[in-house]
């Protein structure tokens, strides 16, 4: 046999297809990766927003008013609420006050996916 012939390790063209494969692998791995940790984030603002909400539409109605105070805007979210009265047309068979309004907390707030928000809407007889 030909000292030629005779393939002893690899060649660089080998090991240069297979670094390619291995860095192509390492970066779908990573992308994936960035894509969950992007998903736990926005899962996790949007729980803190709803806690805020919540927090909010609880002090509106302890306090018997409707407003809130100016402390609601925390780190990166923003807490905003309108009134509103009932329309006509669902309280024609209720047995509601006059003074009864739907209450709706805004948290909005700037995540990677761009602007967000979370909105709960109450009912309250105002004073």
């Amino acid at each position: 046999m030909c000292h030629k012939c005779i393939k002893k390790g690899f060649l660089l063209f080998e090991i240069l297809i297979a670094l390619v494969i291995f860095s192509t692998a390492c970066l779908i791995v990573a992308y994936q990766r960035w894509e969950i940790i992007k998903q736990e984030q926005e899962a996790l603002d949007r729980l803190q927003a709803l806690t805020l909400a919540r927090n909010a539409m609880e002090s509106i109605g302890n306090e018997k008013r409707l407003s809130l105070s100016k402390q609601q805007i925390k780190y990166k979210f923003t807490v905003e609420h309108r009134i509103k009265p009932l329309p006509i047309g669902q309280t024609k068979n209720l047995l509601m006050p006059k003074n009864f309004k739907l209450v709706e907390v805004f948290v909005t707030w700037l995540s990677t996916m761009g602007m967000r928000s979370v909105i709960l809407t109450s009912g309250f007889n105002s004073q």
